[in-house]
């Protein structure tokens, strides 16, 4: 493994603008940029013996961190674990603890833990130094707390300030972040075949996805001109759910893999659809297994993927934040949210490989919910930084060499 000194070098300015803040501050940086490395060297300048707490939103975390932790030893001949007392801990466990005591707390994607119920832990425990990290801290989810409505950018305002950015389009102009194809997909429901399931638990029946979008969608609208707060709820969530298991969809995204070289991760909101597509999914437990049963499956999941014994892995969440997938080239993205964020964690899985381009595939429902999601998705990302092609349908993108 190689020292990038140009990531070297931003990870040197972000950890002086750290220290100028008083070290109770957040880094922005990049997906790929060495958020995690950038953390390691923080602890490394640590008197020997601080008390260092690192959190996250999954558990999973910790068998990354520990991987670069080794790799840290390995450039910089610097062990960490022999040189401060680490703790690990998700920020679910955390927020529950009372009057504890840290030197640093790092805070791993600390955005996550910007809620009434996370947020407890800055403030029933005593961190003398805290380091937030994430890709970008911007966020539209806002909580009403002690009849006041924040967002969770005013939330960290009080407890980790953003000192430094460094953002996707600073590393695609500047060369530090893989250089990415991104290839947009235009599809539409499928109007012939009844695939998707409608009616009630009582009288079943099938329809097509054309029909069964226009129901909710009217539904949708019935409600807003109707000012039924609950009707617009419920054909809100129906409507996203059938766009998130479109059985079309998985035609598309088999025609991909058939036409794209190299080893894939897959994303989509509805893990049943994506069983469709390749058994290896990490997730989290169903209701017939236990936690530790499923940690085990995903670890051999990623491992598996890590060696090439297998080229397709799929997730929801569990595989957009922090997991460093080995040789990875192409994302593709069945569905989304409106949130930037996603975006730019998931394709954020496609690290450096020299100078191989990485391609992500994103399918973009047309006359649905869908397009207004993917433009709300991208308007706060710098487009013009990647080499953006549509294409009319997966048949197009077929007759080219991606």
């Amino acid at each position: 493994m190689k020292i990038d000194k140009k990531r070297r070098d931003v990870a040197f300015q972000a950890i002086t603008a750290w220290e100028v803040a008083d070290k109770k501050a957040t880094v922005e940086l990049a997906t790929g940029m060495g958020k995690t490395f950038l953390s390691l060297d923080c602890m490394a300048k640590m008197r020997k013996g601080s008390s260092v707490l690192f959190l996250a939103e999954t558990a999973q975390r910790e068998h990354d961190l520990m991987v670069d932790i080794e790799k840290y030893k390995e450039l910089f001949d610097v062990d960490i674990l022999s040189h401060i007392n680490l703790e690990f801990a998700c920020y679910q466990s955390a927020c529950r603890w009372v009057k504890k005591s840290f030197d640093l707390a790092v805070c791993d994607e600390i955005h996550d833990s910007m809620s009434p119920v996370y947020v407890q832990f800055y403030k029933k425990n005593k961190c003398k130094a805290i380091l937030g990290l994430s890709a970008t801290v911007k966020s539209e989810r806002t909580y009403v707390i002690d009849g006041v409505e924040v967002s969770k950018e005013i939330l960290l305002d009080d407890i980790a300030p953003v000192c430094f950015t460094y953002d996707v389009g600073d590393g695609q102009r500047e060369g530090t972040s893989r250089k990415l194809d991104i290839h947009v997909i235009y599809h539409r429901l499928n109007a012939t075949e009844k695939n998707i399931d409608a009616g009630s638990k009582k009288n079943p029946f099938k329809t097509t996805e054309a029909r069964g979008y226009k129901y909710l969608d009217d539904l949708f609208w019935q409600g807003v001109y109707s000012n039924q707060d609950y009707l617009v709820r419920s054909a809100a969530m129906r409507r996203s759910k059938l766009l998130y298991s479109l059985p079309s969809k998985v035609e598309v995204v088999k025609s991909i893999l058939k036409t794209t070289k190299g080893k894939s991760i897959i994303f989509n909101n509805d893990l049943n659809i994506l069983e469709d597509i390749t058994p290896h999914i990490v997730r989290s437990a169903k209701k017939s297994e236990t936690k530790k049963q499923r940690d085990i499956m995903n670890f051999e999941t990623r491992n598996n993927f890590d060696k090439g014994n297998i080229d397709v892995i799929g997730s929801f969440k569990m595989l957009k934040q922090g997991a460093n997938l080995k040789g990875a080239d192409n994302v593709i993205i069945m569905s989304y949210y409106s949130s930037s964020l996603d975006m730019i964690q998931r394709i954020g899985r496609l690290r450096k490989n020299g100078n191989k381009k990485g391609k992500v595939f994103i399918l973009v429902t047309l006359g649905t919910q869908e397009e207004k999601w993917f433009e709300k998705m991208t308007e706060s990302i710098p487009m013009e930084e990647f080499n953006v092609v549509p294409h009319l349908d997966v048949n197009s993108l077929a007759k080219k060499a991606v």
